[in-house]
């Protein structure tokens, strides 16, 4: 899934619990992963469909909780956009059902070269330090 399972194909962003509600909506799964968005979050859905939840802390686990929905916003590999210039992704451990969010650094003056080198707007490759 690229942004919001509401809309996979317009792509809009998950920027808050109203989006998310939209998004959890949508499949009828306990569990939904997204990406596209550059910002890594987590939201809940509990059995009274309230949404909660938000941008998630560095290397931390989340246990998924049976009894609740899940919609997890994977972060970016690249062109991070929550302050934060290293890359994200989650992992995923079906066995204990947790779900863990690993920042990792990475060559950012090459990667930065590379965006240049390609003719691609630089801002691309200065917004990379910055993570923004």
């Amino acid at each position: 899934m690229r942004a919001s399972a509401a809309e996979p194909v317009t792509w809009p962003y998950i920027g808050g619990e109203t989006a998310a509600a939209r998004s959890l909506a949508a499949p009828q799964c306990r569990q939904t992963f997204c990406g596209h968005i550059h910002v890594p979050q987590l939201y809940r859905e509990t059995e009274s469909r309230e949404i909660a939840g938000g941008k998630v802390p560095e290397a931390t686990e989340f246990p998924l909780l049976a009894k609740w929905r899940w919609l997890a916003v994977l972060g970016s590999v690249g062109q991070p956009r929550d302050d934060n210039p290293d890359a994200c992704y989650a992992l995923l451990d079906e066995e204990r059902d947790v779900l863990t969010y690993v920042r990792v650094r990475y060559d950012i003056r090459t990667a930065a070269q590379k965006i240049r080198a390609a003719g691609l707007p630089d801002s691309l490759a200065l917004r990379l330090k910055m993570g923004r």
